[in-house]
């Protein structure tokens, strides 16, 4: 049982150096419209077509099923 509560020591000392560090440094977070829009815009591109093919797919088979049903 020993090794385990030198283990979570381990684990709480560097979650405390991590948590130390984060507030030392205070960062300050400013993002405008031109960012919200450019990041609006990537989220767009990167995750639009994958849900677009999956929200048609659901569809279709949807549409399948109630066919099948009657």
């Amino acid at each position: 049982m020993q090794p385990r509560k030198e283990k979570s020591n381990y684990i709480s000392a560097i979650i405390g150096l991590i948590t130390i560090s984060i507030l030392a440094c205070e960062p300050v977070i400013a993002i405008g419209w031109r960012e919200l829009f450019f990041i609006f815009i990537l989220m767009a591109f990167l995750f639009g077509p994958p849900l677009y093919r999956f929200i048609r797919r659901v569809e279709n088979f949807r549409r399948n099923d109630r066919k099948k049903k009657e």
